[in-house]
């Protein structure tokens, strides 16, 4: 019996060829099929490729940039579908440099000092922060509470550490807590 979604890989690569977007994942090009989700509260979009994507990869579409949320064990009918959200924010982290301003008149050691040469701006899916009390029901909790996620590679996991600041809306935010329980995804709670 012919099913009309297993698809043979040189039926998917033709599709994609000739239907597919052009995207850059983790500052890679590449061309895959984008399909609508429900419309929902959030800009989600799946995405279907014969290639694994993985969750945490960053993915630039249409001057926008997503954050793959979803994981993608196995193929379903010949490819790979995952969920990537809309980044919602641009968190401005200051880059710092070791700057040497002197020696020290009594040791002849080298001084230094912290200068901000620039700023670092990392994509993010902000969320507020909410207590679930059931399925159907939830608490937010006060206004000054947000859950940011973030690709979870060794760079962001140096500029998201406990206690931390930053700046994002033009606010500056301590950094909470941080989940790296979800592979990919760093979750950083933080509040202004």
């Amino acid at each position: 019996m012919f099913n009309l979604f297993d698809f043979q890989d040189e039926d998917l690569s033709f599709l994609i060829n000739e239907t597919g977007q052009s995207v850059r994942v983790n500052g890679i090009a590449d061309k895959v099929l984008i399909t609508n989700k429900s419309i929902g509260e959030f800009e989600e979009r799946y995405i279907h490729s014969p290639e694994l994507i993985s969750r945490g990869s960053l993915v630039e579409w249409n001057a926008n940039k997503y954050l793959v949320t979803s994981e993608a064990l196995e193929k379903r009918g010949g490819k790979y579908k995952v969920i990537m959200r809309n980044c919602n924010g641009d968190v401005e982290i200051p880059k710092v440099e070791q700057v040497l301003i002197g020696t020290d008149p009594y040791t002849g050691r080298p001084v230094y000092e912290e200068q901000v040469i620039g700023t670092d701006y990392i994509s993010a899916i902000v969320d507020k922060k909410t207590l679930s009390v059931s399925t159907n029901e939830a608490i937010n909790t006060i206004d000054n509470q947000f859950i940011i996620k973030v690709q979870d590679n060794e760079t962001n996991r140096e500029k998201f550490v406990l206690n931390s600041e930053f700046t994002m809306y033009g606010e500056t935010w301590t950094v909470m807590n941080l989940n790296y329980s979800k592979v990919g995804i760093l979750e950083v709670n933080i509040k202004s």
